[in-house]
């Protein structure tokens, strides 16, 4: 009883009702099922973050020209493959294939707007990057005190979490930023190796059908 009044009282605090709350703990227990890609359809804030991601590419490489039409949206895991495809079917190496430095500059512009063409012909889907929810907040610091911070304690990593509440519902928690001021001794590069292994050992907070 008085655990179940507690519960209503911080959800009452933080705006929301207390099923609601307590729904969280228990909808937060695992990673987030996308629907399969062939039911993928994208918003608008999906398609501006591909437009975007496109300028960055004509920036980059001035003589990139004209549009890139899209064919079909992927699923991450596919990207490389794809775009591998779709390279060669533009008469370009994959990555990987040839050496950039053995180019001509002729040959480098074509490979540029092949890559150009066939990353907006089949773009990545865009919810797996799209903001994280507050369920999947709430997941994601399950992982992180159960998995990544003894994974960095185990490395000798002095690891300072913030509350559940404010993780979930208060500012970004950067975990370099966190790491790199309670271990203001460590070497960076060190650093940034541990938490990249540590993190990735972690499941993903999204997944698809």
């Amino acid at each position: 009883m008085v655990k179940a009044i507690v519960i209503r009282a911080l959800a009452v605090l933080i705006g929301l009702s207390g099923a609601h709350f307590i729904g969280l703990a228990w909808k937060g227990s695992g990673p987030t099922v996308l629907a399969p890609i062939e039911y993928y359809r994208p918003t608008q804030a999906h398609l501006d973050r591909l437009t975007e991601q496109l300028e960055v590419v004509r920036h980059s490489h001035p003589e990139v020209s004209g549009e890139s039409q899209i064919i079909r949206w992927i699923n991450p895991e596919d990207f490389e493959q794809v775009h591998a495809t779709c390279l060669q079917e533009h008469g370009v190496a994959a990555p990987g294939e040839v050496n950039p430095a053995t180019l001509t500059a002729e040959q480098a512009r074509d490979a540029d707007q092949a890559s150009f063409e066939c990353t907006g012909a089949y773009p990545v889907r865009g919810d797996m990057g799209d903001q994280l929810s507050a369920t999947e907040k709430w997941y994601e610091y399950t992982l992180i005190d159960a998995q990544f911070a003894p994974c960095m304690q185990d490395r000798g990593y002095v690891v300072d979490l913030p509350s559940r509440m404010s993780f979930v519902f208060g500012a970004p928690w950067d975990p370099m930023l966190a790491l790199r001021e309670s271990n203001p001794d460590t070497e960076t590069q060190s650093l940034n190796t541990d938490l990249g292994e540590c993190w990735n050992q972690m499941p993903p907070l999204r997944k698809h059908a």
